[in-house]
């Protein structure tokens, strides 16, 4: 008898391991589709564990089980967490990507609106080189010894 029991033990054991990697494997694959397209893209978009069951080949009813309440718990908080960090819906997706738009849309205007500063900044300084340069050019006709400040030598010299 105790011979029979262990077989059942290491086959319910087996069946519980197949049965998660299943479900492990079909959480890969979904996560693989939401990166891809932006969404979940099967049954309208609603990801529930009923789903997931359904995409694993599995009853819906197998998680409920009581071996599988770890699995059960897994499944749930994954499904938790992807519900914070990705729309699983088209709706939900494009709402999203048009925050993100919108998003990019103000760091672009604000990126712009440094670039005008720099710009005319950069305009003035050009007009004061050529200021000083005249005046740099002016005193040296007239005969006014002017130190260059970039090499440190004389320019009369």
């Amino acid at each position: 008898m105790g011979e029979r029991v262990e077989k059942l033990k290491a086959s319910s054991a087996a069946r519980r391991r197949a049965t998660e990697e299943r479900i492990f494997e079909t959480i890969r694959t979904i996560e693989a589709e939401i990166a891809k397209d932006g969404w979940y893209p099967e049954n309208n978009g609603a990801l529930t564990r009923t789903e997931v069951c359904r995409r694993a080949g599995i009853g819906s009813s197998t998680l409920r089980n009581e071996h599988h309440r770890k699995t059960r718990d897994l499944v749930d908080e994954w499904l938790h967490q992807l519900s914070l960090r990705s729309p699983t819906t088209v709706k939900a997706a494009k709402v999203t990507t048009v925050q993100k738009i919108e998003w990019y849309e103000g760091v672009i205007r604000q990126v712009s609106a440094e670039v005008q500063k720099i710009s005319v900044e950069m305009e003035k300084l050009r007009a004061e080189n050529v200021s000083l340069r005249l005046q740099l050019k002016a005193s040296n006709e007239l005969g006014k010894k002017v130190i260059e400040m970039g090499s440190r030598r004389s320019i009369n010299d």
